[in-house]
């Protein structure tokens, strides 16, 4: 591999060669099209002469957040085991408990949560968890939302 140092600073060199693989690029077009989306409702949202965007906030969502606390971790999963298993409380948002976007709620989404959580599985599809950015879900077929993405809204 040839390095070639940058003119004014002998110090720093820069790798030639071709250090990408097939899952950074993956990964890159994934972080690309989620923060396309937020642009997107970003720019919707500031503009002043341009319509409303017609987009209902229970549309939006954070992929893995079954109790709707804002957070994916290992709570979420037994939420989910609660409510599939038990007879809990149904998440307040279906379409964020379907971890593996399917659209159906079963034991295949406790299982890829928990490999993603703690085994380096893939992470949950798009939109979301990122923890901190709630999306729209662009997939089909989409579950019912009765709640806003991260707003724990029951007992």
């Amino acid at each position: 591999m040839a390095h070639k140092a940058f003119p004014g600073h002998e110090n720093c060199f820069l790798s030639q060669g071709n250090m990408e693989s097939e899952r950074n690029q993956e990964a890159f077009k994934e972080e690309i099209m989620r923060r396309s989306v937020l642009l997107a409702l970003a720019l919707a949202l500031s503009a002043t002469s341009a319509p409303a965007l017609d987009v209902d906030l229970q549309e939006i969502l954070g992929r893995g957040d079954s109790n709707n606390d804002g957070r994916v971790d290992i709570s979420d999963a037994g939420f989910l085991c609660l409510y599939l298993f038990a007879g809990g409380q149904e998440p307040p948002c279906l379409n964020q408990a379907d971890v593996d976007d399917n659209g159906r709620l079963d034991l295949s989404d406790v299982v890829f949560l928990n490999s993603w959580l703690f085994g380096g599985g893939e992470a949950p599809p798009s939109p979301g968890p990122f923890n901190q950015y709630c999306s729209v879900d662009l997939t089909l077929p989409n579950l019912s939302c009765e709640s806003e993405c991260g707003s724990r809204s029951y007992d």
